[in-house]
């Protein structure tokens, strides 16, 4: 339950804090009655909200830059607009998730399930109407971690955030808008954030992509485009905001958030792949499958392959992927190792997927064979890779952070699983793990299929 210790009550327009936007004249009365019913206005008291405001700047803005740092910062400054009650709800939300994940529970935070109901309430009763806000706030909506088959979940989400990005025109180019350069490089931002949310959350479902490769021609982001800034100080202090040590350091986190752009449009020319599991209280039970929604064509997964390869060929200097393996490398500045580490699993993920597609029965129409040994060594040697990055992440201690920044590092084991016969009727209604509604962030659970791969023959 939601305490008054930690939130101010704010049931009343003029209690709303000075940084934050008045109750909007559409909210009737009884709306906004349900809403302090929910909770829905209850804002954080001063030390939780300034605790929460930092970490999402330190921890996860690099890895989604939706917002824009300064403008922020001055509306907090009363220098700016005031904030969307729903925007600041969703960073609050944003922040404490990966405060936690970095730090550890905290005593004085609230159940993060509350806060998303809270959001969910503002967001159904169409607080916010504006819509590049709404865009913004649905994106970070999506890092509160869902169960992969939630009716409601990250998916929806993301259906929802690329309906309105395209009736606002965010995925037409902006070089060409009449509008202030910092307003073009925010559009580009906020498009390859939601494309890159999109690729990375459907990759894991294994639904066809919302977005085709087709529907849009945003350039692909550059350097410029994140505007960094030389010094950001907090609220009120002339402490910086964000433990960023130069502007090298911040280099290399923008670039390797534009890297896992350019693998998000390659991803978007794999097949995606479905996992088939019978209900555990099921009466019939059916040995889990996996299925491919479309066609396979040779020429398609060649052009995929190439390109993989010459996105790793030509990967900046500045993040050396082959010394992306080495956790020593980033020794003491564990947000930068997780950029790296991520960034290489989303690159062995796609590798894995693409291997897996090579293996999947064909459709009648495929007469092409594909070497099978091969494929299978493929298959084994992408997710080998990707057993050791876990166990690094697990050395470290960031093993529950990983689905905060990509793809789901259980989701490969568990394919592999399948194809393997690991998965079978005895070990599946056995054991005390659900893959459909497996806790995000816990490694441990599947222990089990981390050991039989690790007990395989893999040759």
């Amino acid at each position: 339950m939601l305490t008054e210790s930690v939130y101010t009550r704010s049931l009343e327009y003029n209690q709303l804090p000075s940084y934050i936007e008045s109750v909007p004249p559409h909210i009737t009365k009884d709306v906004l009655q349900f809403l302090n019913y929910k909770h829905a206005l209850l804002i954080p008291n001063e030390s939780v909200k300034q605790a929460l405001w930092t970490a999402y700047w330190k921890y996860a803005h690099p890895c989604m830059p939706v917002l824009d740092q300064i403008e922020m910062n001055k509306s907090m400054q009363g220098y700016r607009e005031k904030i969307s009650l729903l925007l600041y709800q969703c960073v609050m939300l944003v922040g404490q998730v990966f405060l936690i994940a970095y730090e550890g529970p905290r005593y004085e935070f609230n159940d993060p399930q509350e806060l998303f109901a809270k959001i969910r309430a503002l967001y159904d009763f169409g607080w916010e109407t504006r819509p590049l806000i709404i865009l913004q706030s649905l994106v970070l909506m999506t890092f509160f971690p869902q169960k992969v088959n939630e009716p409601k979940g990250q998916a929806y989400l993301v259906g929802h955030e690329v309906s309105i990005a395209y009736k606002v025109g965010l995925h037409r180019d902006p070089t060409n808008f009449h509008s202030k350069a910092s307003v073009r490089h925010s559009r580009k931002r906020l498009w390859w954030s939601l494309f890159i949310r999109e690729r990375t959350l459907l990759l894991d479902q294994g639904t066809p992509w919302v977005i085709d490769n087709t529907d849009y021609d945003v350039p692909m982001i550059k350097i410029d485009d994140f505007c960094l800034p030389d010094v950001c100080h907090d609220i009120g202090t002339q402490n910086p905001l964000v433990d960023l040590n130069d502007i090298s350091r911040q280099r290399k986190i923008a670039i390797m958030w534009i890297e896992r752009a350019k693998l998000a449009v390659i991803m978007g020319q794999l097949s995606p792949i479905s996992v088939r599991i019978s209900e555990r209280n099921s009466s019939i039970f059916e040995r889990p499958s996996l299925q491919s929604g479309l066609p396979h064509f040779q020429g398609s997964f060649n052009d995929t392959a190439i390109g993989l390869e010459r996105w790793k060929r030509d990967i900046s200097p500045e993040i050396n992927f082959a010394q992306l393996s080495s956790p020593a490398l980033w020794a003491g500045d564990r947000e930068l190792y997780l950029q790296c580490a991520t960034l290489k699993l989303l690159y062995y993920t796609l590798k894995f997927q693409l291997a897996v597609l090579l293996v999947l029965p064909r459709t009648q129409t495929q007469i092409v064979q594909f070497p099978q040994k091969r494929t299978r060594q493929e298959v084994n040697e992408s997710c080998n890779a990707i057993m050791q990055i876990i166990k690094d992440l697990q050395l470290y201690g960031c093993s529950a952070h990983v689905p905060l920044y990509g793809v789901s590092v259980l989701r490969p084991v568990i394919i592999w699983a399948i194809l393997n016969g690991v998965l079978g009727t005895a070990i599946y209604q056995n054991s005390s793990f659900d893959p459909l509604q497996f806790d995000i962030g816990r490694v441990d659970s599947y222990q089990y299929l981390f050991m039989e791969f690790l007990l395989c023959d893999t040759e």
